[in-house]
């Protein structure tokens, strides 16, 4: 069953036995969720055989809040993190290259996919989908000593 909404996207319709390009274009159902200021989702894709290149949208850039483009920086790495993540969830290991064009500011990264096996832990892949925003006011809880430590 096909649905518009991208949240439902399901896990169990990973094209394993797929091209290359069918594996790649899942994936970017789960680069698609990630967090971007003011939730622009400024990013754009190319696909080039095993390769995902990610533009920097500047349609997409609020200017008058983001003078200096660090927003939309954090924005599409926010992306690239969550395209990461689901490549190893799917046993894709992969290569970045940053910035890989210098005549193109907004050529954010070109990533490379292999068939290989990662050592991610799937936990993060889990919060892909379940991941939200909350602009309410803190709760005033206390965080937790051992979870201080990891951070």
């Amino acid at each position: 069953m096909t649905t518009n909404d991208p949240w439902n996207v399901d896990e169990t319709h990973f094209p394993a036995s797929g091209s290359i390009a069918d594996r790649l274009r899942f994936l970017l159902q789960y680069a698609v969720l990630a967090p971007s200021s003011h939730n622009t989702q400024p990013w754009k894709f190319r696909i080039d055989g095993n390769r995902i290149d990610i533009f920097m949208d500047e349609a997409r850039w609020l200017k008058v809040c983001d003078g200096d483009q660090r927003e939309l920086h954090i924005s599409v790495g926010c992306c690239l993190e969550n395209l990461l993540v689901a490549a190893d969830q799917f046993r894709l290991g992969h290569q970045v290259e940053y910035l890989p064009d210098s005549s193109d500011p907004m050529h954010a990264a070109a990533v490379e996919f292999m068939d290989g096996a990662t050592e991610r832990d799937s936990k993060l892949f889990q919060m892909l989908t379940v991941r939200h925003t909350n602009h309410g006011e803190y709760d005033g809880r206390s965080i937790p000593k051992d979870v201080l430590e990891q951070l």
